[in-house]
């Protein structure tokens, strides 16, 4: 047996039975390896297994588990959580205790811990998740400007992706300019069909982003659809599906800000942009896309390939010239279609765990400049003027992702004093259930 910290009751062993297979306990029927198929050696197994990595970071853990102040030297029975849910890193079904702490943000159905990144790494995502090189070779003019080489830049991304940091190497589209509908839509769950109702909307592939929040809307997620009568019709659907009538569509009414950019290394923080109101000032008329370009936006809206000239085989799948997909993709950034063409990166990797949407109630003839005002701040990365609900007066969202709540609730808090906001909530997220790249031209949502 050998001692690892984080499991029952501060100390969990590592068992290897008779026939070579390395378990957590004996009660966890859950195989780390086989001693025989690593030559007996148990210390690689003890490092490199993904339950027992998973096991060590208590920051994984759901539920009360997730962010109980003993967690690291409780841990709670993993063997009893996986027996009731099939989840091992589940909270502990057996303990009573309430913890002090606020519920923190989990991912549903995955684990996550911070991952370790070299400067270099930090400083290759600092350029690459707004600005990705759209040249024939991007890799060597992203190797140039940080000192290396290009083979390097495609073997430290390809690992970055491969850990999860990043989620995705490509387009991020502008969905009114390809002639898309969106809106963000709250709902009221009673709480034990929380699981159920985000299961069933996760499912439709307009929905990208899909949290549970501490909040009596306890549900919020985007939709997508070709129309804003297809988003009725899907929202109709959801409650003939679920029985439940509070699906409140909030479309955006003005968009002030919508730019990702997670400052990292030297220039860590929450999130900067510089893209502000850019989206104002946008044609309301979508682009007329031809059905080649069409079939461009589905190939760059998929992982952008790793190789020296990655244009290339996109032109080779579409039978263009790679000129001509180069060309064409700095026309869309250049006219908005494409807001950013870069990585989409997965915050909580980052160590960005605290995602707070704050609302604010604003007088209809101060939101215009509130939101540009707010839009400047660097930590926010989303700023839109939407409706309000009867029991719901906020008007003006902004997104805000940090290191921490606290450090979350004391931005808000500055902001709202500095712009004299008296009436506001900051809704943390406790639930990721969805969060992924809308995929345009391909499947229309059902209905």
């Amino acid at each position: 047996a050998h001692p690892a910290k984080g499991c029952m009751g501060g100390q969990s062993f590592a068992f290897i039975s008779h026939r070579g297979k390395v378990q957590i306990c004996g009660f966890l029927d859950l195989e780390c390896g086989d001693v025989r198929a690593e030559d007996f050696n148990f210390e690689k197994i003890w490092r490199t297994s993904k339950i027992f990595l998973a096991m060590r970071d208590t920051e994984s853990y759901h539920g009360r588990c997730g962010y109980c102040e003993f967690a690291r030297v409780c841990g709670g029975c993993r063997a009893r959580a996986y027996a009731i849910t099939g989840d091992y890193l589940d909270e502990e079904p057996f303990c009573t205790y309430q913890p002090k702490r606020s519920p923190k943000l989990s991912v549903a159905g995955k684990t996550s811990g911070s991952a370790e990144l070299s400067e270099l790494d930090e400083r290759i995502l600092s350029i690459i998740q707004t600005n990705l090189p759209v040249r024939p070779r991007p890799f060597d003019v992203l190797a140039k400007q940080l000192g290396s080489d290009p083979d390097e830049m495609i073997r430290r991304i390809s690992r970055m992706r491969e850990m999860g940091v990043i989620r995705r190497l490509g387009a991020v589209f502008d969905s009114r300019s390809l002639g898309y509908a969106s809106t963000l839509v709250a709902t009221r769950i009673p709480t034990d069909r929380i699981a159920e109702v985000a299961k069933i909307i996760s499912s439709l592939p307009g929905v990208t982003h899909n949290y549970q929040r501490q909040h009596a809307y306890n549900l919020w997620f985007t939709l997508t659809a070709e129309s804003d009568q297809q988003i009725q019709s899907i929202l109709d659907m959801l409650r003939r599906e679920t029985g439940i009538t509070e699906f409140h569509s909030l479309p955006a009414l003005a968009v002030y800000k919508i730019r990702v950019d997670f400052q990292l290394g030297k220039r860590q923080g929450a999130s900067v942009a510089s893209e502000q109101s850019s989206a104002l000032d946008r044609p309301e008329c979508p682009a007329d896309l031809s059905e080649d370009q069409k079939q461009l936006v589905r190939f760059l809206q998929e992982d952008l390939p790793l190789v020296l000239q990655p244009f290339d085989q996109v032109g080779k799948n579409l039978h263009w010239n790679p000129q001509r997909v180069i060309g064409q993709i700095n026309e869309w950034i250049n006219n908005g279609v494409i807001r950013r063409f870069g990585a989409v990166l997965a915050h909580r990797r980052l160590g960005f765990r605290a995602n707070g949407m704050g609302c604010f109630s604003v007088a209809r003839d101060r939101i215009d400049d509130i939101g540009r005002d707010l839009a400047r701040c660097p930590d926010i990365s989303h700023c839109y003027h939407r409706p309000t609900l009867p029991d719901f007066p906020y008007n003006l969202f902004a997104m805000i992702h940090g290191r921490s709540e606290k450090q979350v609730r004391a931005t808000v808090s500055d902001m709202a004093k500095e712009l004299a906001l008296k009436d506001y909530e900051v809704l943390f997220s406790t639930v990721e259930h969805k969060k992924t790249s809308m995929k345009y031209f391909v499947e229309s949502p059902r209905a």
